[in-house]
């Protein structure tokens, strides 16, 4: 069995005493821990040139919530969940390659399961 830990929607410390709420925190039984956003982003009803900056928007989020950590020599693993990709493969190659640059990993939830 694993001694894993998993909470949803933790208060987790972040730089300059600032709080934020991580959607699911996971606590390994290795000392390291997952940070993972859960997103509802609509990338296909979004204007191409919006998917950068937006996609940009949840990275700083994610590395708000992991630097400090990163910093202090903890290991985390920040990733996000999206429920679908975007049916542009130019949109989806975008969001998995910026996020890829900055040790994001992605997920998308209708592709669960899938080989």
């Amino acid at each position: 069995g694993s001694d894993a830990f998993v909470s949803t929607q933790s208060t987790t410390g972040l730089l300059v005493n600032r709080r934020g709420r991580v959607d699911i925190l996971v606590h390994e039984e290795n000392d390291s821990y997952s940070i993972i956003e859960a997103k509802a982003t609509g990338w296909d009803a979004m204007a191409d040139y919006r998917v950068r900056p937006n996609i940009l928007r949840q990275v700083r989020q994610l590395i708000k919530y992991v630097m400090p950590s990163w910093e202090n020599g903890i290991d985390v693993y920040p990733g996000a969940i999206y429920p679908r990709p975007p049916l542009s493969a130019g949109k989806r190659a975008e969001i998995e390659d910026t996020l890829d640059k900055h040790s994001i990993q992605v997920v998308w939830a209708s592709e669960r399961g899938q080989d």
